[in-house]
């Protein structure tokens, strides 16, 4: 993708702390390890991660996010956000993940609105 890449989910620059569960190399049999990552930007299709070390292309991972929704809704106001993605391309200051279609969508706090 370039610069007249087409969207269909629209990106939002939000800066939120990702932690990472990360599969390892593609094709290894190395153990899983965990890493923290903050979002330049982030869609409903992935996110990109900022890092100076960033994985290698095809490198599987689960992605969890603290997020924050209005009130009134049918999602709990706080909540963590679970995905699996894949990293799809990489950069001098981070990489870009695309999300998988499952996630899963947890309530802090026991659900309460806070």
């Amino acid at each position: 993708m370039g610069i007249n890449e087409r969207r269909t989910q629209s990106r939002f620059y939000y800066n939120v702390d990702a932690q990472v569960n990360i599969h390892g190399n593609p094709g290894s049999r190395e153990n899983r390890w965990n890493a923290s990552y903050t979002t330049q930007n982030i869609c409903a299709g992935g996110a990109y991660l900022l890092t100076d070390r960033p994985l290698i292309v095809g490198t599987r991972l689960d992605v969890s996010f603290k997020l924050s929704f209005p009130e009134g809704g049918n999602i709990p106001r706080r909540s963590t956000v679970s995905v699996a993605g894949t990293v799809v391309r990489v950069e001098q200051n981070g990489m870009a993940v695309r999300f998988d279609n499952k996630y899963q969508i947890t309530p802090m706090d026991g659900g309460q609105q806070g």
